[in-house]
């Protein structure tokens, strides 16, 4: 099932970055997108998750356009884990976590019983019970990441979007996350959009990796694919040696 699709999409600023991209993601998949520093990862996450315009072009929502879904019904469908999580003193994980709800909530803003329980689940799924009511300020940058996506769980959102969440993680921190993620798509039939820097981890994670060349075309396909026909080796330089031992130094 294809949860997002962009048709003939233009991003950027005054002017497009990107031009004509036709993209999908599917259930149950994680997709990576690299590219050299600059060339404009970020700036994609922003628009497909809405929180920048496009430029042309359409982005579909389990076939519905974005632009005709109101901010909660987009929330309902999607969330994004940004870079740099929320260090906003005096929160903790569980007040973090239960914002994954206020898109289901009334007037009132009141947490019922079933979104507590929900809440509570999410922190379950993501391993840190023993951080529940630890202030954020107080956390590691792993444990505030993880924090981060029991938040998206709790959202119950089928897709996740994810701009360089292991950005400031130490080895051991960036193998638990990327475990993580690759559970959420597996067993709980979630799709899983996350742009990262680290090549080698990419192509040992992914199912599918959108690559972003020199001259700002998104080439799309299996890692293995890429790597053989030398479009990852070539795009950043890298002998194709190089990955040989990929899944082995990742264990996912």
């Amino acid at each position: 099932m294809i949860l997002l699709q962009v048709i003939e999409l233009s991003v950027g600023y005054q002017l497009p970055l990107f031009s004509g991209l036709n993209l999908s993601l599917r259930r149950g998949e994680i997709t990576c997108l690299i590219g050299r520093n600059g060339a404009g990862k970020s700036t994609l996450i922003r628009t497909f998750s809405g929180m920048q315009k496009s430029l042309g072009g359409k982005i579909l929502l389990e076939n519905k356009e974005m632009g005709e879904l109101s901010e909660k019904e987009i929330s309902k469908r999607l969330s994004v884990v940004l870079t740099h999580p929320v260090k906003a003193p005096f929160m903790t994980v569980f007040d973090l976590v239960a914002f994954g709800r206020y898109p289901y909530l009334g007037g009132q803003a009141k947490l019922s019983k079933q979104d507590n329980e929900i809440i509570d689940q999410a922190i379950a799924d993501v391993g840190i019970e023993s951080l529940r009511d630890r202030y954020l300020t107080n956390l590691s940058d792993g444990e505030r990441q993880k924090s981060a996506l029991a938040r998206s769980l709790a959202q119950q959102t089928f897709l996740i979007l994810l701009d360089e969440p292991a950005a400031f993680l130490d080895f051991p921190s960036k193998i638990e996350l990327m475990r993580l993620l690759k559970n959420l798509a597996r067993n709980f039939s979630k799709s899983i959009l996350l742009s990262t820097h680290d090549i080698e981890m990419a192509v040992a994670l992914a199912d599918h990796i959108w690559l972003i060349d020199q001259n700002r075309n998104i080439v799309t396909g299996n890692p293995n694919n890429l790597i053989e026909n030398e479009t990852i080796p070539k795009t950043f330089n890298i002998p194709a040696s190089f990955f040989m031992n990929g899944k082995q130094r990742y264990e996912f």
